[in-house]
């Protein structure tokens, strides 16, 4: 059995399921990719700075870490030695945006295992 494309979820996905004569699932691949976004084309030729807020508008979910891996990549391009205390800051702001994040992806998936006790007429 194949179901694509799986939904509720961020990129392109596909479960493909084994199943026996007894319905019995013995083997399960579940594939997901992300498509390709573009950030670099986005943001080539343009200042710097404009990285992290260029990149911070595209998911409206994980902002955070878009923001943070742009400002790594700029430190890196720069070799640039970031303070301890901002090194903790980011990990702090990245840890807040898991907090966010996780439970909200759960969240749409929600109607998927509960079910409503309404009729919907």
């Amino acid at each position: 059995m194949e179901i694509s494309p799986t939904t509720r979820h961020e990129g392109h996905g596909k479960l493909i399921l084994d199943i026996d004569d007894e319905g019995i699932v013995k083997k399960a691949y579940f594939i997901n990719t992300t498509p390709v976004r573009g950030f670099e084309t986005m943001i080539k030729e343009r200042p710097i700075e404009f990285a992290p807020i260029a990149v911070m508008r595209i998911c409206g979910i994980c902002q955070t870490t878009h923001g943070i891996a742009s400002c790594e990549a700029i430190e890196n391009a720069l070799d640039v030695e970031v303070p301890d205390d901002g090194l903790l800051l980011r990990e702090l702001v990245g840890l807040g945006n898991r907090m966010h994040s996780h439970p909200l992806h759960h969240i749409l998936t929600f109607d998927d295992f509960v079910k409503s006790t309404e009729e919907k007429i």
